[in-house]
């Protein structure tokens, strides 16, 4: 078989076998390059529900559990999640985490933060999403669960509240963004 050129050639001394062979190879190398590529969203936590009070306590609101993450590829985590506070004087701090697989959904324990924004309401009662998002890029493969929160950080005068429903669900997706 000629492999001088972009495609190979067939010469007369080819046997079926080198054909065979060929076409083993290139199989393997076509399965790697498939594998490199982008996976696209691997797990994701769609929640159309509202939360209590939340305050000074770090609080988890969403998490998704069992999502192993292989060393040498990138992955874009984000959160999208629909809020009110009832003071103008307060900030809240939004973030995300990955944690250990078997801590309970909504335990703060062993979380290794992705990153946190913070934000503030211009009036009382102002509602608002708020998108947080972050790169991942594991150096061990794991299987890990990756955790939404929020804590209030200034202020003492009230509480953010997380607000969700069917029409506007707050999303915290995980995406594979192939190979690092």
């Amino acid at each position: 078989m000629d492999l001088t050129g972009p495609y190979p050639k067939l010469t007369d001394a080819d046997s079926v076998y080198d054909v065979k062979e060929y076409s083993e190879l290139m199989a393997d190398d076509v399965a790697a390059a498939v594998a490199a590529l982008p996976q696209g969203v691997i797990a994701k936590q769609i929640s159309t529900g509202s939360s209590g009070a939340i305050n000074t306590v770090q609080t988890v609101v969403q998490n998704v559990a069992n999502i192993t993450f292989v060393a040498g590829r990138s992955y874009l985590v984000y959160w999208s999640v629909n809020y009110y506070q009832q003071s103008v004087n307060d900030t809240f701090a939004f973030g995300i985490a990955t944690a250990n697989n078997g801590d309970a959904a909504g335990s703060t324990a062993n979380m290794t933060q992705l990153r946190s924004v913070s934000d503030r309401v211009s009036a009382a009662s102002e509602g608002r999403n708020k998108i947080v998002s972050a790169y991942y890029f594991p150096t061990v493969t794991a299987t890990l669960q990756v955790k939404a929160w929020l804590q209030r950080v200034v202020g003492s005068g009230g509480s953010a509240f997380i607000s969700a429903d069917a029409s506007n669900p707050n999303q915290l997706v995980i995406e594979d963004k192939g190979v690092a």
